[in-house]
């Protein structure tokens, strides 16, 4: 393993730990402030929780919420990364499970609104691809071996 990589990944977990920590804060109820300190490693306040706080906050349709900073901004946008990385990683498992139990392409390519088998074949590549690249040296993930 690059160790460049391994500590940009660790900034990286770092940077959305605090980002994490900073939209409880700011925009967070008492309940999702509890909930965060119980559970400072493990399960937390949802990153869709998170986005749609401050989304709501930018609105500015509620009076009792601070303003919307450019940074609140930039850390929700951080929210945005776990939130596709586990889309990504259902949609992966839920095709294999699909082709696994016998749906042929043309199926998953009609379910998923895709033009063509091959396009689900492909969509079904780039999410494995995708998601290989973001769980290197992680343990996100079980990817299929049979052959999919």
């Amino acid at each position: 393993m690059n160790i460049d990589t391994s500590r940009d990944r660790h900034r990286r977990h770092v940077a959305a730990h605090a980002a994490r920590a900073r939209l409880i804060d700011r925009f967070g109820t008492d309940e999702h402030r509890r909930q965060q300190g119980e559970f400072p490693t493990g399960p937390r306040v949802p990153a869709t929780e998170l986005l749609r706080l401050v989304l709501d906050a930018s609105r500015g349709t509620d009076t009792g919420v601070p303003e919307v900073r450019q940074e609140d901004l930039t850390d929700a946008l951080q929210m945005v990364v776990p939130i596709r990385r586990s889309i990504d990683n259902m949609e992966y498992n839920a095709i294999a499970v699909a082709r696994k139990a016998g749906l042929t392409w043309r199926q998953l390519a009609d379910a998923l609104a895709l033009e063509s088998p091959q396009a689900a074949q492909q969509r079904f590549q780039r999410l494995g691809d995708r998601l290989n690249d973001t769980a290197i040296g992680e343990n996100t993930r079980s990817r299929p071996t049979d052959g999919l």
